[in-house]
């Protein structure tokens, strides 16, 4: 959804959307929920609101699929792209991490709404805290299947550590 900000009325705009999307890189559940006030001061446009939405990952221990939901709040504050292009050398402070840009005098929803979701994307999904991963040695799944590897062999490079242990013993 596009939201044209020269018509935006000066008491805000209230939005509420639901509605069923994959973006780009990643696979939606359900319909994404959107909840958001837009108030505009001058050519600056605030967003405050959630978004909600379950999303399809890959779990990074056994590289089965898991879903992950999505509750995130929303606070961001839109300036015309023309600002960062005045300005030269510029360090960003810490208050302005939540600062983005418009162009063409429009803003799209959507664009947002796959921006919350990507950086609410865990660093390593689990499809479960206890996920036993895979064999390093068969790749059998150890959530499903007994490995079938014979002995645990230690790694050449720890043989020296193990020495040291039986020392102290």
């Amino acid at each position: 959804m596009k939201i044209v900000i020269n018509e935006i009325p000066l008491e805000g705009l209230d939005i509420n959307l639901l509605e069923q999307r994959n973006f780009e890189s990643l696979r939606t559940i359900s319909p994404y929920e959107l909840t958001v006030r837009i108030l505009k001061k001058g050519e600056t446009v605030s967003l405050s609101g959630r978004v909600k939405c379950k999303i399809e990952l890959q779990c990074s221990r056994c590289l089965g699929s898991c879903i992950h939901e999505v509750n995130s709040p929303l606070e961001i504050e839109l300036r015309p792209l023309r600002e960062i292009n005045e300005e030269g050398y510029y360090e960003l402070q810490k208050s302005e991490l939540d600062v983005g840009f418009y162009t063409g005098g429009v803003i799209d929803l959507d664009d947002i709404v796959s921006e919350q979701l990507f950086l609410n994307i865990p660093m390593k999904p689990l499809c479960s805290t206890e996920c036993k991963g895979l064999c390093p040695k068969c790749g059998a799944d150890l959530n499903k299947n007994v490995c079938t590897c014979k002995s645990k062999e230690l790694d050449e490079r720890l043989k020296v550590l193990a020495k040291l242990i039986l020392k102290e013993r």
